[in-house]
């Protein structure tokens, strides 16, 4: 897909951990704002909470109300909106697990609420290569062959694509990758006078030819993101077509978050990477620490407050039997 021969005048952002993307994308905003009607504005983001930080820090910056922004969204929420959809014609997780229960087929999954723009995520195996087929504008049997998945049926994988598009069909719903493809195929993007796109990293290639849509009706855009910090590649992230944009390119070169040690493991890591956009930039004036310790048994989490990452959801829940063995108070999504 080509991004690049396009008439709107495009800046791309590339913003390293704690050089402040989204602050910079409000200085940008509060610059249009002089002289541009705020619905004239897209701010747009795959991420359900970036796209509710964007418009609360506009709310709150610029004396706006939700009302005045109705373009700072996420792009399903775009496109849900655009089409004129209800929340009860979208896809929750009670009917995944309806039709998994029809079908004999475990279907387990987290949705954070059941609300139109609440993307449901999926364990199940089959469902996931479906979604991320769609997000590739690949057919899931195709996809499959070109993965050689060894953890799904060939033949299972084809009933339930099937039955999941008739499980749809029959009760008029739709699931996200539709919401998009149907404003692809009929929607008419909004004339925005600039168009901003936040962790752009993080698009999948249908996800990006909607961007591109959106754009063409834009006289400016800002697309903004960090091609190091692209995790989701397992979830159809296609992090090579923000790598390769062209336009106008900025590195912000300062972060306020990253010490010295932290910072100069960090970069001896992402350095072995060869598909990548150089950057420089400088830590935050403070050395910090890098400690190594074979268990969580370890650490002392008494003293401070600790932010605990893993690399995936489920190693959570060990982490959290390790804090209550610790008598520890702990929080995870409130």
């Amino acid at each position: 897909m080509d991004l690049s021969s396009l008439r709107t005048m495009r800046t791309i952002i590339y913003g390293p951990p704690g050089t402040g993307k989204t602050h910079t994308l409000l200085q940008h905003i509060e610059k249009f704002l002089e002289h541009t009607s705020p619905d004239k504005i897209g701010y747009f983001t795959f991420s359900r909470n970036a796209a509710q930080e964007g418009k609360q820090r506009s709310v709150d910056k610029f004396k706006l109300s939700y009302d005045d922004i109705p373009y700072f969204q996420t792009l399903h929420s775009f496109c849900f909106n655009q089409l004129g959809l209800s929340k009860d014609q979208v896809m929750k997780e009670k009917h995944y697990k309806e039709l998994g229960e029809k079908m004999g087929l475990e279907i387990e999954g987290t949705q954070q609420d059941e609300d139109h723009d609440s993307v449901f995520y999926s364990k199940n195996p089959y469902i996931q290569l479906i979604n991320i087929a769609r997000s590739k504008e690949i057919d899931p049997v195709k996809y499959y062959h070109l993965t050689d998945n060894q953890q799904v049926s060939l033949n299972k994988l084809k009933i339930i694509s099937e039955e999941l598009e008739r499980y749809k069909s029959e009760h008029g719903l739709i699931d996200f990758p539709d919401m998009i493809e149907k404003f692809l195929a009929t929607g008419e993007p909004p004339k925005l006078r600039v168009m901003f796109v936040d962790e752009s990293q993080d698009l999948s290639l249908i996800q990006w030819k909607l961007v591109r849509r959106i754009e063409e009706a834009a006289t400016d855009s800002f697309i903004a993101g960090d091609d190091d910090q692209g995790i989701y590649k397992w979830n159809g992230a296609h992090v090579n077509t923000f790598i390769n944009l062209e336009g106008t390119r900025k590195i912000l070169e300062q972060s306020h978050r990253v010490p010295q040690k932290p910072f100069a493991l960090a970069n001896k890591i992402i350095n072995r990477v060869r598909n990548r956009v150089e950057k420089k930039y400088y830590p935050k004036d403070t050395t910090g620490s890098v400690n190594r310790c074979q268990s969580l048994y370890d650490v002392d989490f008494t003293k401070g407050k600790w932010l605990v990452l893993a690399t995936a959801n489920y190693m959570l829940g060990d982490i959290g039997d390790v804090l209550d063995e610790k008598g520890l108070y702990w929080q995870r999504r409130k």
